[in-house]
This record gives structure tokens, C-alpha cells and sequence, in this order.
């Protein structure tokens, strides 16, 4: 978490080539989806589509999902970014 006040790091790690993805946590507790956070990432760190679609693979390549489980998610989600 951020301090409120203070900048949020996303786009100076991104751009430094950071692995980063995105999600919510707990949406029920904080209420966050993640088309929310995308979208925000596209406003604070001026992240573009490929930006976003990049990130979510990347959380799908670190997921502790069987290998033949993310290879296929990773698969959809290029399918699906294109």
C-alpha cells in the first residue's frame, strides 16, 4: 500500500521492466474488480492496451497452476488481447 499523498511506484517500476501484474485481493472487502484496476493503471501509470495484456500474462505465467494449466491460460489470454 501507498501512503496516501505519496506517488504510486507502478510506472517507474513497470518502465524499469519490473514484473508486475494486477488484481484485487479480496473484492468482496475492498470492493475492487479487476477492469478497475486496469483502468486505473491506464490513468496514474499510463499503461496502454499491450501494457495490460502484458501484466496479465505475466500473472498468469507466475500462478501456481499446473504447467499445462497456465500454458492454457496463457494461450486464452493472448487469444483473448488480440
Amino acid at each position: 500500500m501507498v501512503a496516501r499523498g505519496r506517488s504510486h511506484p507502478l510506472r517507474t517500476l513497470w518502465r524499469q521492466g519490473v514484473n508486475l501484474s494486477l488484481g484485487t485481493d479480496d473484492p468482496a472487502l475492498f470492493g475492487a474488480t479487476l477492469c478497475g484496476e486496469l483502468r486505473w493503471a491506464r490513468r496514474s501509470a499510463g499503461w496502454t492496451e499491450e501494457d495490460m495484456a502484458r501484466s496479465q500474462l505475466m500473472a498468469a505465467q507466475a500462478s501456481l497452476l499446473p504447467k499445462s494449466a497456465r500454458e492454457d491460460l496463457a494461450r486464452r489470454l493472448q487469444a483473448g488481447w488480440s
